[in-house]
């Protein structure tokens, strides 16, 4: 149900779990019941009525450790609850702190490094080349720091590039050529096979060029590896003028780069060449000059005055007028002479005032808006995506939209984050829709799905404090996770519930009934977490850089599986006692109500 790119990337995992369980139902009525019947021909009747070894200690140790477990928590059901209502709210106190953080997306490492850099407009190429050479230089430099001087290899290659930037998430100016802009690529080797890790290259890497004097831009950044397309940190900024929107955009890449765990903060919106304004004079609105006039006057002027176009064998050909250059060669804009409407001849500096600022490259718009992005990468090792944009939306942005009178936006990953949290209200909303549904189905009562659904939020204890163990960061796949999660604690409640209920049916107090429930169904509670666990362990230690990507989706699943026996065979068989002393004691009260109400009639 999630869409955008980010349902793309984790699409496959709902839908291969949902065909293994397609299978697995078919396996369970058709396949098995084959093996069963003839295995069982084999096994003689002693054999069948022989007690196993292995459930002579199982039987043990349910009768004798789990079983008085189970009463004493029964037994103290109010303290039960409310030590596991205070377990979860430690456990969510670890995420509201900042010790287990949350990132959208914990991609992988890449193995190519970008390093873009500009100068003013107008440098000639030699000096583009100078600064790919020093960039070269400090790359091997890089590369003998960071492997402690051990000649480790660490750079496969580097290749530079002069007249244009090199494409990846780092790159603003990626339609923007000229002899000022350079780049320089270093591939490294395989980040299973070296221990130095990309941000300490990265910050070596910058610590060790010797920037050259004229340099306006030098960002060094990884290529994105995976997960959805956007920058860690995208802030747009729109305003009607662009000088103040460029003031705007500085303000706040000044205040980012202060920000600790931020790399390769830049903008969109370059200064370029100088340019020469024209304002029109009253004195040359009183002769009847306009700003199309001047302007069209100016240009023929230089480019000379199209007179006629026809086309040509399929090509449209300019007829265009112009002075032969040895006469304009040396002139320059203040020797240009306008055509008053009335025929005359006036200096162009006479009805103009000429003023000179610096231009911009681009100007990008966005559904038809001029706006200027703010991007940067965040170093995980450091802080979250999610944290830098708490502090901004916080601190930052409402100091410069104040100030400058701006408005500022979140693009990127924060807005991928938004969409995506949106479709997982509304898939979380149905399916817990779903699952009451089925239960109220399944119980033929309003208030019992209730009852085994309280349990599902608890099964975050074990999936926070996991995080927080293994030192991994929440992330969408933990999310997706904690869903298959909310199943595992349904399916094994429904189990224990029915059999408390039969056994109620059967006439037996709840006390015992609870019990009775727990001896009978502690095994399959014990094999589908032992069973789930086990499934999962080679993800969780899998040494492969890219299974980190998935490897929140093991924690989650592991360290809440964990907490299921607990949940399931002490925490529900409490708050059914509660429950069902909250229903005597309200059936008691309208009795009590029922019988003044007869004495006052």
């Amino acid at each position: 149900m999630i869409g955008s790119d980010v349902g793309t990337i984790i699409s496959p995992i709902p839908i291969t779990l949902s065909l293994i369980i397609i299978a697995s139902l078919i396996e369970c009525f058709l396949i098995l019941p084959m093996h069963l019947r003839h295995s069982m021909k084999k096994i003689s009747q002693t054999e069948q009525t022989k007690i196993r070894t292995f459930d002579i200690y199982f039987n043990k140790f349910r009768d004798e450790y789990v079983v008085p477990l189970v009463e004493r928590t029964y037994a103290s059901k109010r303290f039960t609850v409310i030590a596991t209502i205070c377990l979860f709210l430690m456990s969510l106190s670890l995420l509201f702190s900042g010790r287990v953080n949350f990132e959208f997306f914990d991609t992988p490492e890449s193995d190519t490094i970008h390093a873009n850099f500009s100068f003013s407009p107008g440098t000639p190429a030699a000096t583009t080349e100078l600064m790919v050479k020093e960039l070269g230089r400090s790359a091997l430099e890089a590369e003998t720091m960071t492997s402690n001087f051990l000649g480790e290899e660490v750079v496969k290659y580097g290749v530079g590039n002069i007249g244009a930037s090199d494409s990846g998430r780092g790159n603003l100016l990626s339609n923007t050529t000229g002899s000022h802009i350079g780049s320089y690529t270093v591939e490294l080797v395989a980040g299973d096979k070296r221990n130095v890790r990309n941000m300490p290259f990265i910050k070596a890497w910058e610590n060790a060029t010797k920037l050259m004097p004229g340099i306006e831009s030098f960002v060094v950044f990884e290529s994105q590896t995976g997960g959805p397309p956007g920058r860690d940190l995208d802030i747009r900024i729109s305003s009607d003028d662009l000088q103040t929107m460029k003031y705007a955009a500085l303000a706040l890449r000044n205040e980012l780069r202060v920000l600790p765990g931020l790399l390769a903060v830049e903008d969109d919106f370059p200064y370029g060449k100088q340019e020469i304004l024209l304002e029109i004079t009253p004195e040359g609105e009183a002769m009847g000059f306009t700003a199309e006039n001047v302007a069209r006057q100016v240009r023929n002027a230089f480019s000379g005055s199209i007179a006629k176009r026809f086309s040509q064998d399929t090509e449209e050909v300019l007829v265009r007028v112009k002075l032969p250059t040895e006469e304009t060669k040396n002139q320059t804009i203040r020797d240009i002479y306008l055509l008053t409407p009335d025929n005359n001849n006036v200096l162009l500096s006479e009805v103009v005032l000429l003023k000179q600022r610096l231009g911009f490259t681009k100007i990008r718009k966005e559904g038809g808006i001029r706006k200027a992005s703010i991007t940067a990468d965040v170093d995980p090792s450091i802080t979250t995506t999610n944290q830098v944009l708490q502090l901004v939306r916080k601190d930052i942005a409402p100091k410069i939209e104040k100030e400058f009178n701006v408005k500022v936006e979140y693009k990127g990953k924060a807005e991928e984050q938004s969409k995506a949290f949106v479709d997982l209200s509304l898939a979380l909303v149905i399916t817990l829709a779903s699952i009451y549904i089925i239960l109220a189905w399944l119980f033929s009562s309003y208030t019992t799905p209730f009852l085994i659904m309280t349990v599902v939020p608890f099964g975050l204890i074990g999936a926070i404090l996991g995080h927080y163990i293994l030192g991994f960061n929440l992330s969408m796949f933990s999310l997706m996770a904690f869903f298959g999660l909310t199943g595992v604690l349904v399916n094994d409640s429904i189990i224990l519930v029915k059999t408390i209920k039969e056994s109620i049916s059967d006439g037996y107090p709840l006390s015992q009934s609870v019990v009775e429930g727990v001896r009978e169904r502690l095994r399959p509670v014990i094999l589908t977490t032992i069973t789930t666990i086990v499934g999962l362990m080679p993800i969780l230690f899998e040494q492969s850089l890219q299974a980190r990507l998935v490897q929140p989706l093991a924690v989650t699943f592991i360290f809440g599986m964990l907490f299921v026996p607990y949940l399931v065979l002490i925490f529900i068989p409490s708050m059914m006692g509660i429950a069902e002393g909250l229903k005597t004691r309200i059936k008691n009260a309208a009795n009590y109500l029922g019988f003044y109400k007869g004495q006052y009639e």
